[in-house]
């Protein structure tokens, strides 16, 4: 009697009782989405200002953002961690040569080759024009500098694509490891300090950072 009474009322109360329930699901469901796709685009906003849009490699806020809590993870366990200071010989001439754009080829081709020459964890970056850096970390970095180096070499001295020639570069390389309480400034100081040092020596050298050269 009291369902007769009520009539449509009462289904309308037996409808809400469902239907509430039900978008008040949907609803938290397409919030979270929505969550989830601010996040993803903050996400991405943050990489895109830490990689070089050209090569994909770390930018330098990117390279130092790595080399900060790389330092810190080194100081606190340990560990190496050990920078190449990368310049690369004759690459002026390729853009006055052939032009930017294949210049901007041979660039995107060195960054893969550094990529090849190091682990997934390790970190490739370009520090702005013809300058890159590897950041090799772990326990065993300093063991792994020779290896890498001499893939690395072996990489550099490969003919580059630009355009329809074929281009020969060389690199001046500075290395430096990461010792004592040193700052990530400092450690990239000395590797920089090393490849100005590889560079007075000529073409496809590579320069190990020591105290000595502050007294240059």
């Amino acid at each position: 009697p009291y369902w007769q009474q009520l009539g449509a009322a009462g289904i309308g109360m037996v409808l809400a009782a469902v239907i509430v329930p039900v978008y008040g699901v949907a609803l938290a469901r397409k919030l979270d989405l929505r969550r989830r796709e601010a996040e993803r685009r903050a996400d991405e906003a943050e990489v895109a200002t830490r990689t070089d849009q050209l090569t994909r490699a770390a930018n330098r806020v990117g390279f130092m953002k790595a080399m900060e809590r790389v330092v810190e993870e080194a100081r606190s366990s340990g560990m190496a961690a050990c920078v190449f200071y990368i310049d690369l010989d004759g690459f002026k001439s390729v853009n006055d040569q052939v032009g930017h754009h294949a210049g901007d080829r041979v660039l995107v081709e060195v960054a893969d080759a550094l990529r090849a020459c190091v682990r997934s964890t390790d970190v490739v970056g370009r520090l702005g024009g013809d300058e890159f850096a590897i950041l090799l970390t772990g326990a065993d970095g300093d063991a792994r500098l020779e290896p890498v180096l001499g893939t690395f070499l072996d990489e550099m001295a490969a003919p580059f694509r630009a355009g329809t020639h074929a281009v020969q570069l060389g690199a001046s390389v500075g290395t430096a490891t990461q010792t004592g309480e040193s700052q990530p400034g400092d450690l990239l100081r000395r590797a920089d300090i090393a490849m100005y040092a590889a560079k007075r020596n000529g073409r496809m050298n590579v320069v190990r950072y020591d105290e000595s050269m502050d007294r240059d």
